[in-house]
């Protein structure tokens, strides 16, 4: 035969080979997986894992379960149970989506390349895949908690280097007892045995369980007995070899009792009545192998781990937290694949999906407290795993109708999306035509008799007909024709000024047009010499519930340390979570001096619109709908009164409400998350001053009067269709004179503060706490607020305005600040001397050196450096108003000069939260609250030995403050 038939031959045989045992596996391979749940999956793992939110989340939930006081014992059962429930229902969704939109099928007759071995290992991989994507929930919160521990030890290690405070101050989870460590531990190993069992004739899942175990398992160990705050991870070099030792060897001895090797333990000789053969001797004895490394680290924490006493500040919980995490994973796992071809699994997912989607669309029409109420009593996680639920699960049955019924619907949505962004195609016209083609399309089906194609079109009409609708939440203002006639800046500040009990007048009053400052008498300071009275502008910027903690404490702290404070601000300028933190400390602090405003209608804040007037009064008094509520003299305040306070409300669960309401978004619903937002911290508010939350109800234009005795609040927002700043002040844009920033109080601008027309009889105006929380408006967590201006009353045509963050054009606020700071230097008296404050994490001046690694850009020159900049411009907006701030005091000094000299008129306080990871979210814990308490220092350290440079700056300006006000005796005489 000649060497080119053989060759022919032999080509051929080669691809029969190919065609069976490499394309035909990878066909059904391939088959196996669904785009949907495989991409759920990666997406919940990476959730649970790398989310620095999440972080905080099990952080919270540790220090919570493991704290001394047992007062909120139920609670903490609900919390956790309903987390627990959420997360098994997630894991069956993952694995039921798996298994139900896999196309693989087995054909009865094979055909000449067809190979039922390789069909059967094409099973078994489809049921290790779905144990695996069962697995993602309860594998990403093991990660997620591995990457809390390092977070803490880098930051207690290293990060707190130098500083005079121990690690401990700020830990605020517990170490646990020898009976925690021994239940956890004894749980794993069950489970892990139970599993393993489980999957006994699965050689892959053997083999990982061989050598996954203890390696775990000296995991967990090293991580357990280095439980210190500040400990870094160590592992003797003898202990080492003992540990590869004995890794090794327990590998060995598993690979021997799965072949049977052993004749000690498997000769029949030795067992004769027994009863049990050689494989039930081989599933017990690997069982007791499995959990051997469990009962030595139980054995070897209570006789050896004395540094983990019971009650002393640790991270030991954290490993304890992973090993059952694991356990019910593991547990999960085995379950759900021993039912998986029992109807009632099926069955009790769609339920469980079908009864949390009711209860959703149940609680989105009942007022916003409930929701509130509802998924702070189910806790984060469960929130968290209950909208995972809902997405997923929608997203499911899509996919599952469009696999049966052929119909493309993921296509359909896809293609919309790009015809909508590539042609300039209004999305009102895409919508429509969606509709009209669904409308047709299940017409069609249902009269075809195909009832899958007809419910997939009408499924695919929900969200496109409600978003057709009206949306409730933009609301329709008439054009403002009227001028603002409000009275001037200048009178209002030298109405303010004569209200001070330390003012003392010189001279006659203002001229209605305001032309020259007058004089003050000046008061004597300690040592009988005059001085200047200080008048404050602070600026507090922007960053989430860590930026919340920090504004609200620091304005506590200076009000504890003396409290003549706050008479001597006059205006505080906060954007997005400094914005929410002043406003919850303008609150306490009119509550607790007894200074309390209101509507004039106390009914539900409702109160009609002076026809043709402004939102403010021409007299002094204020808001023409506004009126002083005598409540007494107000309280008698104790030492740390204020942060005490403020503490236990940024402590409070408030990414739980915004995470309930991102469903309804989902399908085009009414969105809700700003209300719940501003709902949780009122509900904080009411929790510990409930005069306070009464004023955090009542609307905006109420909240300043000139003769209150609390700082007006200057709360700044960005405009999306002009870019410019626009803010909720008492004060309009011709007050302040900056051309680029606008008020909510000028003519042509939504007028009232948001009129709401819904229907009501009245007009209700926007509230303190959602006036806050709209200038945390950040897309993606919280939605923009929409204003449709009308061209005229009596028509139903107008432009849409959108408000959102303000730190999109300045995260600091020192940019309003400085415009304020502007319009009042003029007319200031000539003893008072103005000031401001301004806390900020803007740095003007990176480190430019390449040894440094700050400055390193992406290779990705087309796609992704133009979106960087885009992004890393709204943080040099931040610099750059920092860095014109301080070129305005000292055109010759940088900003870290500028800011820390006792003389200057500048004082700024800065924080790192990139440094010590604070997470921008909507959850503290305990532990991260207390490191932001201290980062903003404590004016009795003022340079102070032992501590770092920023706690020690921070704490000079603290003290500069203190002396600005008389440098009276400290009242509070606790160290933060």
């Amino acid at each position: 035969m000649p060497i080119s038939a053989i060759l022919k031959d032999k080509y051929y045989e080669l691809d029969a080979q190919l065609r069976r045992r490499f394309w035909q596996p990878l066909r059904l391979t391939m088959q196996i997986f669904h785009v949907l749940p495989l991409a759920a999956a990666v997406f919940v793992f990476f959730l649970f894992a790398d989310v620095s939110q999440l972080s905080e989340v099990y952080l919270s939930y540790l220090e919570n379960a493991t704290g001394p006081d047992l007062t909120q014992l139920s609670l903490l059962t609900v919390n956790f149970s309903a987390a627990l429930i959420g997360l098994v229902l997630l894991s069956a969704l993952l694995y039921a989506a798996h298994f139900g939109l896999s196309s693989m099928r087995i054909n009865v007759i094979y055909s000449s390349y067809s190979d039922p071995y390789e069909r059967s290992r094409i099973r078994a991989l489809q049921r290790t895949a779905g144990a695996c994507l069962a697995l993602a929930p309860w594998l990403g919160i093991v990660v997620g908690l591995y990457g809390l521990r390092n977070h803490l030890g880098l930051i207690f290690n290293s990060k707190l280097t130098g500083s005079q405070f121990a690690p401990q101050m700020f830990l605020f989870t517990y170490a646990p007892n020898a009976w925690m460590i021994a239940g956890c531990f004894s749980a794993l190993g069950i489970a892990i045995a139970y599993f393993l069992d489980h999957y006994r004739k699965r050689r892959i899942i053997c083999a990982a369980g061989a050598l996954l175990v203890p390696l775990v398992a000296i995991g967990l160990f090293v991580l357990l007995t280095n439980s210190h705050p500040d400990a870094k991870i160590r592992v003797s070099r003898d202990l080492r070899a003992v540990l590869i030792f004995l890794a090794a060897g327990y590998v060995l001895v598993n690979v021997l009792i799965d072949r049977m090797r052993p004749r000690l333990l498997f000769s029949y000789t030795l067992y004769p009545s027994t009863g049990f053969n050689r494989q039930v001797r081989r599933r017990i004895f690997t069982f007791i192998l499995v959990l051997l490394p469990w009962a030595a680290i139980t054995l070897y924490c209570a006789l050896l781990c004395d540094d983990i006493s019971p009650g002393s500040n640790s991270s030991a919980m954290i490993p304890l937290a992973m090993a059952l995490a694991i356990a019910l994973g593991l547990v999960t796992v085995c379950k759900l694949d021993q039912f998986r071809e029992n109807p009632a699994l099926k069955w009790a997912i769609i339920l469980s999906i079908l009864s949390l989607f009711a209860v959703n669309e149940y609680e989105a029409i009942r007022p916003v407290a409930s929701i509130v109420s509802l998924y702070r009593w189910l806790g984060p996680l469960a929130s968290i795993a209950i909208e995972l639920l809902l997405v997923v699960g929608t997203l499911t049955m899509v996919a599952w109708l469009s696999l049966k019924s052929g119909f493309p619907a993921f296509t359909l949505a896809v293609l919309a999306l790009a015809v909508t962004t590539i042609f300039p195609v209004p999305i009102w016209i895409t919508v429509t035509a969606l509709v009209i083609a669904c409308l047709v399309l299940a017409a069609v089906a249902f009269l075809s008799r195909l009832p899958l194609v007809g419910a997939l079109a009408m499924l695919m009409l929900i969200p496109g007909w409600r978003n057709l609708q009206w949306d409730p939440d933009v609301k329709p203002l008439p054009a403002m024709d009227a001028t603002v006639t409000g009275r001037p800046l200048c009178m209002r500040f030298e109405t303010w000024l004569e209200q001070r009990t330390w003012f003392e007048r010189i001279g006659t009053d203002f001229p209605s047009k305001c032309p020259l400052p007058t004089a003050v008498a000046p008061r004597l300071g300690h040592e009988g010499t005059p001085r200047q009275q200080p008048v404050i502008l602070v600026a507090v910027e922007g960053g989430g519930i860590y930026a919340s903690a920090a504004a609200s404490l620091l304005l506590a702290k200076l009000q504890d340390d003396d409290p003549q404070f706050s008479q001597h601000v006059f205006a505080i300028s906060g954007v997005s979570g400094g914005a929410i933190g002043a406003t919850i400390f303008q609150s306490l602090d009119r509550s607790a001096f007894g200074e309390l405003l209101e509507p004039a209608d106390k009914n539900s804040g409702l109160a009609e619109k002076p026809s043709g007037r402004s939102i403010e009064s021409v007299n002094s008094q204020g808001p023409e709908t506004c009126a002083v509520t005598p409540v007494g003299g107000g309280q008698s305040i104790e030492p740390r009164y204020f942060e005490e306070k403020v503490s236990e409300i940024m402590k409070g669960d408030h990414l739980s409400p915004i995470v309930a309401s991102i469903y309804g978004d989902f399908f085009g619903a009414s969105t809700r998350r700003a209300l719940t937002l501003a709902e949780s911290f009122r509900e904080s508010v009411e929790a510990v001053d409930r005069k306070a939350a009464k004023e955090l109800k009542d609307p905006f234009d109420c909240h300043w009067l000139e003769t209150s005795r609390a700082p007006a609040l200057v709360l700044n927002t960005t405009w999306v269709e002009t870019g410019f700043r626009v803010i909720f002040a008492p004060f309009t844009r011709d007050d302040i004179g900056d051309r680029s920033l606008y008020s909510f109080s000028d003519k042509d601008m939504p007028g009232d503060l948001f009129e709401d027309l819904r229907g009501q009889k009245g007009v209700r105006r926007v509230s303190l706490i959602e006036a806050a929380v709209d200038s945390a408006r950040f897309p993606g967590i919280l939605p923009a607020e929409s204003v449709m201006m009308m061209q005229a009353a009596s028509t139903d045509k107008g432009e849409l305005w959108n408000f959102v963050d303000g730190g999109y054009s300045d995260n600091s606020g020192t940019a309003t600040a400085l415009a304020l700071y502007r319009a009042l230097l003029p007319v200031t008296p000539q003893n008072i001397d103005l000031k401001i404050i301004a806390l900020t994490n803007s740095y003007v001046k990176p480190n430019l050196s390449p040894e440094s690694g700050e400055i390193n850009g992406t290779k990705f020159h087309d796609t992704l450096a133009p979106l960087d900049a885009v992004l890393k411009v709204r943080d040099g907006l931040s610099n750059e108003a920092i860095a014109r701030l301080c070129d305005f005091f000292n055109s010759g000094k940088g900003c870290d000069e500028t800011g820390t000299e006792s003389d200057s008129p500048l004082q700024i306080v800065r924080i790192d939260p990139q440094k010590y990871g604070l997470a921008l979210g909507w959850e503290l814990s305990k532990t991260s609250l207390g490191l932001v308490n201290w980062m903003l220092g404590d004016a009795k350290q003022c340079n102070a030995q032992g501590t770092i440079q920023m706690v020690r700056d921070n704490s000079c300006v603290l003290k500069t403050v203190h002396d600005w006000l008389g440098g009276n005796q400290f009242r509070n005489s606790t160290a933060p």
